[in-house]
Parts: C-alpha cells; sequence; structure tokens
C-alpha cells in the first residue's frame, strides 16, 4: 500500500526486557512512536530499533517468525512476547525448548558491559530501573517470585557453589571481618534484628474487621497492601494505609 512501511522493531527497557514485534505504519519507522502491544503491565520500554524494513507485511511476518523462533520469545524471561508469532497466528510453548548459545550469552553480557561502562546509558539505566522498582505491580511480582520454593532453592544452590570455591570464600570472610568492625555496620545490624523483630500483628480494616497476624508479608501480599507501609503505621509513623489501622505486640 502507497504511505505504508512495514517492519520489525525491537522496543525495549534500559537494562531491562525487551520485545520484538511487527509493525505497518503511515509515517516512516525511524519517527513512529510506536512500542508494541505488549500486555505486561510492567513492561515499559523507553527506547526501539528498527530491525528491518519490508515491501509487504507478509515479508514482515515471516521476519517476525524466523526472530521470534529464534530467540523463543514466549519463553525467554529476557523478553516481554506472551507468544510467538506463527503463519496462522500465535504460538505458546509454556517452556524454553532452544536455550541461549554460549556464544549468545556472551554477545549479550558484552553488549551490557559497554553500556553500563558508558555513563550516559548508564544514568538511563538507573532511572529506569528506579522507575520500575516504584511500580507497586512490580514490587508485588518481585515479591511473589522471590517467595517461590523454585527462587530459593535456585539461590541456596549458587550460594553453595561460590562457598566452594576456597579464595572466594576467604576473600568473603576477610571482607565480613572487616565490615563488622566499622560502627555504621554495627547500627545497621542493630537496626535489622529490631526490625525483624517477631511480632504479633492487629490490623483493622476500613471496613472494621479485625485480623491478628504474625506473617505480616504473606497478609499483606493476600490483600494488596504495602507491607512496609503497614510496618510504619504500627510503629506510629503514619496514621493510616489505605483506611487500614495496624498495632503490633512483640512475642
Amino acid at each position: 500500500m502507497a504511505g505504508q512501511w512495514h517492519y520489525v522493531y525491537y522496543s525495549y527497557e534500559q537494562w531491562g526486557r525487551g520485545y520484538i514485534g511487527r509493525r505497518s505504519s503511515k509515517v516512516p519507522p525511524n519517527v513512529d512512536p510506536y512500542m508494541g502491544s505488549f500486555r505486561d503491565k510492567i513492561f515499559a520500554p523507553t527506547e526501539k530499533i528498527v530491525l528491518a524494513e519490508f515491501d509487504s507485511m507478509e515479508e514482515a511476518v515471516q521476519c517476525e517468525i524466523s526472530v521470534h523462533t529464534f530467540f523463543a520469545v514466549d519463553s525467554n524471561p529476557h523478553f516481554a512476547n506472551q507468544s510467538r508469532q506463527a503463519s496462522t497466528g500465535f504460538s505458546y510453548t509454556g517452556g524454553c525448548s532452544t536455550p541461549r548459545t554460549r556464544e549468545q550469552r556472551q554477545a549479550m553480557s558484552d553488549m551490557t558491559r559497554a553500556a553500563w561502562q558508558d555513563p550516559e546509558q548508564r544514568q538511563k539505566m538507573l532511572i529506569a530501573l528506579r522507575k520500575r522498582s516504584d511500580s507497586e505491580t512490580w514490587r508485588q511480582a518481585h515479591l511473589l517470585a522471590r517467595q517461590s520454593p523454585e527462587y530459593r532453592e535456585r539461590m541456596s544452590l549458587m550460594a553453595k557453589q561460590r562457598w566452594e570455591n576456597e579464595d572466594f570464600k576467604g576473600e568473603q570472610i576477610a571482607k565480613i571481618k572487616e565490615m563488622s568492625l566499622s560502627k555504621s555496620w554495627k547500627k545497621r545490624h542493630l537496626d535489622g534484628c529490631n526490625k525483624n523483630r517477631r511480632y504479633l500483628y492487629i490490623l483493622t480494616s476500613p471496613n472494621g474487621e479485625t485480623f491478628q497476624v504474625e506473617s505480616l508479608r504473606l497478609f499483606c501480599l493476600a490483600h494488596k497492601l504495602n507491607e512496609e507501609c503497614i510496618r510504619r503505621v504500627a510503629s506510629g509513623e503514619r496514621k493510616s494505609h489505605h483506611g487500614w489501622k495496624a498495632e503490633r505486640h512483640a512475642l
């Protein structure tokens, strides 16, 4: 169609995930602000790269299929795509059937390292990370992921493997000894102990319902509340959080 551009693009977050899609636009790709039709509410791309331009939509679709298949975008955690383009629609695999090769991992590592060392790119990535971490939706999803048994088991295995290395173990022990002698560390340690002290929380909802809670984290997740805000209410730093009142009593 005259006056229409067909292209495949890659939109991405600075120091975050990316999205590969196909677009038919009435304006040239380099000025088209479109970032993608993704459904992931956490994903917030700020940059876009035009991968290829085509004379027809069919050619663009074939290119999109090839790129989606190569990167397994529907199962690759580095992409926000929830499905993979197929000739007759979208397909879902539900598992990572094509793991990245060593060369691909090394290329991604080199690219991110170079971007992080560039002062301008580094500042952009820090701003994007702060913006993402301020999102309540991202915090809740991140917390749920960290509480999964699979995540805990994976982190435990990685820690054991690191500590089996004698050089790493010696360096960490020396750092811990040096750090534990500082006054600032002792103060943070004491504050952390006080914060992690076991409490019985008595929470009152806006409707007047009362709950006695020991696991504040799980309760806040179930009721979509901010755990830190509830802690501040319980300690007297805030009056309420979304209408909820809270008290705490040491166990």
